[in-house]
């Protein structure tokens, strides 16, 4: 190993670290929702902090090893993956002390206090719940509102077909699309062409999702209308189906996640109910996978959603509607920061539990979640139109949808409007099965803590390098010093 790969960290860091937004990752692995870092993302920022943090220094041995290997400071190593470099994911085979001092440490790179950590999450679950998801509540009111407009345009059955016909497509396509999108680099993706076509693709899929959620609900809606047997008995069948298949989770939306644009994995690829992929099963079984995730689970997650709005609309002051959107929305705020607050004491107890019960505390935690979704979702949906839209319906639709989007691009989060994708239940390890990834902030302070510690952690290596190098090459020179010289026989003169 020699300095010049050590210095190859800070490079492969900038590539893979988007400073304030995240990380850009290499693979096509199928992430949970908004899933950053492994889904945690203290796992490599605390992975460089624990090196920083060893402090032993075997002097003795690494003279050693040195010693039998001198010519090996000066070799460069080929690796196959940008991840095999030193310094990134290598773990080194010898540990030493930092090439600073304690009172040069940078401040920022010290471990966050509690308190500090503490304040990022609830500064993230606000944002989640007061700017992200009354924009993306904004968007999808203002859209199905256009569309209601020209009724002879979008046709129920028509635009039902149509939008699902065309996320079945997207979804067929969703590992080709980010594949392409790696062979643009990963600088690239930094640069504008990645932001047109990410955001186009977001709206693209947008629309084609409110086509199919409209259709199939105004359909609902003219066979069932209100009636409170027909709405509850289908609502209870397809919620009883959900939890069969272990889908609560696809029932959520903003504020419970924050979908950032800067990631191309988190923007194209979603999973689907059997998870197949092209590359490895047949082409035929991965169609019917992507076929009954959008048509059968896409719709199925319609009837839940009309149906509990249904018969909150039925019980909930069905007389007064400004009032009830009101109650709605404080209902809908109470039961989402209790969710946010009984996060920690949820995740101990699914780390403690397994199999069945273990399942069935994680169902009915994100069904409860559920319930304060949609009381939000409600609660915004009927004040918006309550206020702000009635005056001129198609101008103040066309504003607020063209407002909210356009917020939503500037904080890098358009990627929340949509929904899509299957996610099964206590899938995951531990406790992520219960994480709501509204990170935001967090990633912020978080990328910019890994870059740090890297850097570190490469000044400490070249800095013992160094020192090893210059102390070999010390022993050698005293080596050769003490070794006897041989006494010189003066030849006779001819």
């Amino acid at each position: 190993m020699s300095v010049r790969d050590l210095e190859q960290g800070e490079h492969l860091l900038d590539e893979k670290t988007n400073g304030q937004n995240g990380v850009i990752v290499t693979s096509t692995d199928t992430p949970r929702r908004g899933s950053y870092w492994s889904n945690n993302p203290n796992e490599d920022a605390n992975y460089y902090q624990n090196l920083l943090d060893n402090k032993d220094d075997n002097q003795e041995t690494e003279k050693n090893a040195y010693t039998t290997s001198k010519l090996s400071l000066q070799e460069k190593p080929v690796y196959n993956e940008k991840s095999e470099a030193p310094g990134y994911n290598d773990t080194p085979a010898y540990s030493a002390k930092p090439a600073y001092s304690e009172s040069e440490k940078p401040g920022y790179d010290d471990k966050y206090s509690p308190l500090f950590k503490v304040t990022l999450v609830c500064l993230d679950y606000l944002l989640s719940s007061f700017v992200v998801a009354p924009l993306v509540v904004g968007c999808w009111l203002s859209l199905w509102m256009i569309i209601d407009a020209y009724p002879m345009i979008f046709l129920e059955v028509n635009s039902y077909l149509f939008g699902s016909a065309l996320i079945f497509v997207l979804t067929l396509v969703r590992e080709d699309v980010v594949a392409v999108t790696m062979k643009l680099g990963e600088k690239r993706c930094q640069s504008w062409c990645y932001a047109v076509l990410a955001r186009v693709y977001v709206y693209v899929f947008f629309f084609c999702g409110i086509l199919q959620w409209r259709s199939l609900w105004c359909l609902l809606d003219f066979y069932f209308d209100k009636d409170v047997r027909a709405v509850t008995g289908v609502t209870l069948v397809s919620l009883a189906v959900v939890v069969v298949l272990k889908m609560p989770e696809s029932l959520l939306a903003p504020p419970y996640f924050v979908g950032k644009d800067t990631n191309p994995v988190d923007v194209f690829v979603f999973p689907t109910w059997f998870s197949l992929s092209p590359k490895d099963n047949n082409i035929v079984l991965y169609s019917l996978d992507c076929f009954f995730s959008v048509f059968i689970i896409g719709s199925l997650l319609v009837f839940v959603w009309r149906g509990a709005w249904t018969l909150i609309d039925i019980f909930l002051f069905p007389g007064d509607p400004v009032f009830s959107a009101w109650y709605s929305l404080v209902i809908g705020y109470i039961v989402v920061f209790t969710t946010f607050a009984l996060q920690p004491v949820v995740k101990k107890l699914v780390k403690k539990l397994e199999g069945f019960w273990r399942l069935c505390i994680v169902d009915a935690y994100l069904i409860f979640s559920f319930t304060g979704t949609i009381n939000v979702w409600r609660g915004i949906w009927n004040l918006l139109s309550a206020y702000f839209i009635p005056s001129s319906p198609t101008t103040a639709a066309w504003v607020c949808h063209v407002g909210c989007f356009i917020l939503l691009i500037l904080i890098n989060s358009s990627n929340s409007v949509l929904v899509r994708g299957v996610y099964v239940d206590a899938e995951e390890e531990g406790s992520k099965c219960v994480d709501f990834p509204c990170y935001y902030l967090r990633l912020f302070f978080l990328a910019r803590r890994k870059k740090h510690l890297l850097r570190q952690f490469q000044k400490k290596q070249i800095h013992s390098l160094k020192r090893r190098k210059s102390e070999v090459d010390g022993y050698s020179g005293a080596t050769e010093s003490s070794a006897p010289q041989k006494s010189k026989v003066e030849e006779p003169p001819v």
